[in-house]
């Protein structure tokens, strides 16, 4: 695994991490922290931070069995993804790590497009978006948990008087950030929505003066993040039982 790639699977297990954290539902264990949000809805998932402590056999019972969420994740490292396959665990995703190449500039400010996540009633619109556009349930409970912290900043686009994409900022605690959960209803894609609120999201992550912005992002959008500066270095690597 290279170091960027490191990093930035790093800051997206510490975010997992501390939605759990705001929602009452992180646990830790050797080598690994799990996520189980209501409903096993997102994020419920298990995340390796190291896996030379790891028992992996117990993963899989516990997996199995309920008692960790059927989903873990691991960065790009071939010889652990090979021995995980031996022992029985089949691969389900690849998705690429990016990391911002340079400061660049993007539009500074909100348009009036774009509102922020600040009540109850925002977080409700959000998971509901979040939920249609990504395909898998987003429990309300669990956005309205990171209202007003500081390290998360939420926000809703909207189109023709409706709210159409979704997308939030996490700070971590390396000085970094990271644009996640960018979303657009299906009516609406093709819009340039997606790309609008991403500029937004740049633009607070810019003005907050980072050191690094991180994504993951599906083979799709890759080539898009590209075109706004971001480089692969990677991938994250997800498995079931």
């Amino acid at each position: 695994m290279n170091t960027l790639n490191q990093e930035i699977v790093a800051h997206l297990f510490e975010f997992w991490s501390e939605i759990g954290n705001q929602g009452g539902f992180t646990k830790t264990g050797l080598g690994y922290t799990s996520t189980l949000a209501p409903s096993n809805s997102w994020p419920s998932k298990v995340f390796i931070t190291d896996s030379s402590k790891t028992d992996f056999e117990y993963i899989q019972r516990s997996m199995q069995n309920g008692i960790l969420p059927n989903s873990f994740s691991i960065g790009e490292d071939e010889k652990l993804i090979e021995k995980l396959k031996l022992i029985g665990f089949k691969e389900i995703s690849r998705v690429k790590a990016m990391c911002l190449s340079s400061n660049q500039d993007h539009p500074c400010g909100l348009s009036d497009d774009i509102v922020v996540v600040g009540s109850s009633k925002h977080a409700l619109e959000f998971a509901a978006v979040a939920s249609k556009a990504f395909g898998y349930t987003i429990h309300p409970s669990t956005i309205n948990a990171l209202l007003g912290h500081r390290q998360f900043h939420l926000y809703l686009g909207m189109h023709l008087g409706t709210y159409a994409s979704c997308g939030m900022v996490y700070f971590d605690g390396d000085g970094n950030s990271g644009i996640h959960m960018i979303g657009v209803l299906p009516i609406y894609r093709g819009l340039g929505l997606g790309k609008r609120l991403t500029q937004a999201l740049l633009s607070k992550a810019g003005a907050s003066r980072t050191k690094k912005v991180f994504l993951v992002a599906s083979k799709l959008g890759e080539p898009i993040y590209a075109k706004l500066g971001f480089e692969t270095h990677g991938s994250l690597v997800s498995f079931k039982v």
